[in-house]
Parts: structure tokens; sequence; C-alpha cells
């Protein structure tokens, strides 16, 4: 969770008294004022987003890998100009993965049993704040 700090705001009335004729008992008419406290913060929490990918992948060679998209949470969060990364920038030979959109596609074209750590990496903005965020899965590709 990430704070923000504010400056508290304290309310206070003032009640001024109305002039009444003699008969009437004098009336009070309370005036809002507000004022700064200076050096007083709150601190109200952000949430931090999330970045899911699923789970682990155990895709076959020559069949197609459809969609596998990363999600955002929550989904009010935007994605930066600069969009997902992802580590090792070299995919198995016949997959492919947006950086616009976060979508693993493509048809796996040579086996690879041994699990390939893929990690992706996303700017977003949530509530106003900026945060860094990722996330990691496994990739193997068995034979048919």
């Amino acid at each position: 969770m990430k704070k923000i700090t504010q400056i508290l705001i304290v309310a206070f009335f003032i009640f001024t008294t109305i002039n009444c004729p003699p008969d009437e008992k004098p009336k009070t008419n309370p005036l809002l004022f507000a004022a700064l406290l200076p050096g007083t913060t709150a601190s109200a929490s952000v949430a931090t987003p999330t970045l899911s990918c699923g789970p682990d992948i155990a895709a076959t060679v020559n069949t197609a890998i459809t969609n596998v998209q990363c999600t955002i949470t929550p989904s009010t969060a935007t994605v930066s100009s600069s969009g997902y990364s992802i580590t090792p920038s070299t995919l198995p030979a016949g997959l492919s993965f947006n950086t616009t959109t976060g979508v693993l596609s493509g048809t796996p074209t040579i086996v690879n049993t041994t699990r390939t750590l893929i990690t992706v990496l996303v700017g977003v903005t949530s509530s106003g704040r900026a945060f860094s965020i990722q996330t990691s899965f496994g990739l193997t590709v068995a034979g048919t």
C-alpha cells in the first residue's frame, strides 16, 4: 500500500448575534469557517494495482496459443504509453508478445520442455498515482 499525504482541514463555527426588537430574544447565526493547520497530515491508502498473466502455460509444438491475456486490477488502471515489456525478450520460436495489449499468442514450432520463466513489466496509473508492476509465469512446449 502507498500512502498519500494530505493537509488536514479543520472546520469550526462562529456564532454571531443578530439584533432583535426589545421584546424578542437575540438570535444566533452560525458561520462556518475552515482553517488549515500547518504541519498536520492525514493518510489515505491507495491500493497498488496487480498484474496477472495466468498460471504457467503448457503448450504443444505446432498447436496455437491464442490470446493469453495479461490483466491489470483494478480495471480502471491505465497502461502507460511505453506499454508492456517482457524478459527474456526472445520467446520460443513461433510465439510473440504484444507490448501494447499484453497478449501472448502464436504457434510454437520447437519443443522446449525446460520451463522458461517469462517476466512481464508494465507501468500503470491508478487513482492518480504511477506504478510499475510485474508478474512472472512459466512456459513449456511439449512435443506431439
